[in-house]
């Protein structure tokens, strides 16, 4: 008998697997979000104990539909169709398991990808605000900043 349960196992060895192509393919943010949703289906399914317990499958499906889908716009609605719930309720249950509105969570993710993507000087900062599912550039320039304390081109000139 192995560590975990086969059904768990059976979860985790394809996460495992693409965060070992991310790290060849020296993918951070791909990595980073891998390495996320580990912790995830690692910690919280065995501490988690508040009155949602029910739900961590669909916080699962939510946060991987998020990580792979960063770049797309991502709708509370839509999130709530893609597990059955409303829109209020998922956000009760999303900010009551993982501690964070969704909200803040895919401006985390989005911000965390900008910064890993500027890095690539061939990449154009307007290119990376759309890769990241930012509305305008002026709207990514801004949470940018108050998120970093720099610009997105301060950023880049101090990581080269």
């Amino acid at each position: 008998h192995g560590i975990f349960k086969t059904s768990v196992a059976n979860k985790l060895i394809p996460i495992f697997n693409d965060l070992y192509k991310a790290f060849l393919l020296k993918r951070k943010f791909e990595c980073d979000a891998l390495i996320r949703m580990l912790c995830a289906s690692l910690y919280y399914p065995k501490t988690y104990s508040g009155k949602y317990v029910q739900y961590l499958d669909s916080v699962d499906k939510v946060v991987e539909y998020v990580c792979d889908n960063i770049g797309q716009k991502l709708l509370l609605k839509d999130l709530g169709a893609l597990v059955s719930l409303s829109p209020s309720f998922l956000h009760r249950v999303f900010c009551d398991v993982i501690g964070v509105t969704i909200g803040e969570f895919i401006l985390t993710l989005r911000i965390d990808k900008a910064k890993e993507l500027l890095s690539f000087i061939e990449l154009s900062v307007d290119k990376i605000a759309f890769d990241c599912g930012f509305s305008s550039r002026a709207y990514f320039d801004n949470t940018f900043k108050k998120r970093v304390g720099v610009t997105p081109v301060e950023y880049r000139k101090s990581i080269q």
